[in-house]
Order: structure tokens, then sequence, then C-alpha cells
């Protein structure tokens, strides 16, 4: 379990503040356990920190919408997850690469590194939540990555990278919407 937790640590360090050294490092490893071994962790860490936030709040003396607000949080990461990787893969053959299902794993999972930890600082103390800017770090965090480790043509590489961010915006966005409406909707 140490071992387990201090690779979890170090690969969250490098992704955050080294990225681009961390994705020359990820272009020849072969992770085929990312969604169990650093997302699934990540993302429950983020909703038990939503979870505690919600209680420590106090405004609800409850726990259902404490853990129906966990459970959005959940299950919006868990469908965005597939539907990203899809559309991740799907666009490098259009921009003349090779479809890599791992390699759009990885750009997915290492991307939402950002946003998984602040969504679980802001989800503890919504008084901070002017730190969601930072979640635009994603952003820096996939563009280094197709830079490092995908192999597009050098003049499609800026397109690709756009409408792939884009396109994942526009899914977390509509999925985002779906599921706070619904969470608003049960209370």
């Amino acid at each position: 379990m140490k071992i387990y937790l201090k690779k979890l640590l170090t690969n969250l360090k490098e992704v955050i503040f080294e990225p681009v050294s961390f994705w020359k490092k990820q272009k020849d490893t072969e992770q085929h356990n990312l969604f169990t071994e650093y997302f699934l962790p990540l993302l429950i860490f983020t909703s038990l920190m939503v979870f505690a936030g919600e209680i420590y709040r106090g405004s609800r003396f409850y726990l259902i919408y404490p853990l129906m607000k966990a459970g959005r949080e959940l299950i919006l990461f868990i469908l965005f997850y597939p539907v990203s990787v899809f559309f991740t893969k799907t666009l490098m053959k259009t921009f003349g690469g090779t479809k890599n299902r791992l390699m759009a794993q990885k750009l997915v999972i290492f991307s939402l590194t950002p946003v998984l930890l602040i969504s679980a600082i802001t989800g503890l103390f919504p008084f901070l939540y002017m730190l969601m800017i930072l979640k635009l770090y994603a952003f820096y965090i996939f563009w280094n990555g197709v830079e490092v480790s995908l192999e597009l043509p050098e003049r499609k590489k800026s397109g690709y990278i756009l409408v792939a961010i884009l396109a994942n915006l526009f899914i977390f966005s509509l999925l985002n919407i779906t599921l706070s409406g619904l969470l608003n909707a049960f209370i």
C-alpha cells in the first residue's frame, strides 16, 4: 500500500509540476491499469471531499443532499471518461495520426488531474471557488501531452489540440449541466 501511494503521489507531483518531462517518460511507458490505479482513487478522493464539504457546511441536516452531490461528481467523471477517450482517440485518425487508445487514455486521465484536485479543494472549502480558474491548467497538460507523445503531422497538431479540447469541454459541460439539473430536480 505504501508503494502504491508513493507512486500515485509521485505521478501527481510530476503531472502538475513537471508536465513536459512527465510526458516524455509516459511516451514509452505501458500502463494498462490507469483507470483503476490512478483515476479512480483521485475520483473517489474528490467525491469524499465534496461529501465532507457538504456535511461541514451543514446547510442540510440530512445525508441525502451531500450523498447526491458527491454521487453527481462521481457519475460526472465516470461518464465523461469513456466518451472523452473515444473522441480523443477518434480525432487522432482525423488529424493524420494513428488511433492509439492507450495514449488517448493517458491524455484524458492525466489532463483531468488538476480538475479533480481543484474539485476536491473547492468541494471541501466552497468559499475557495475562485480557485476553479486553475482547472484551465488541464489544457496545458493536455497540450504538452499531445506535443510530446503523439505522432501527428506538425501542421495538424495545434488543430487537433484545439478541436480535442473544445470537444471534451463541450461533452463535460453537457454532462455537468444535465447532472446538475437532475440533482436540482430531486431536491
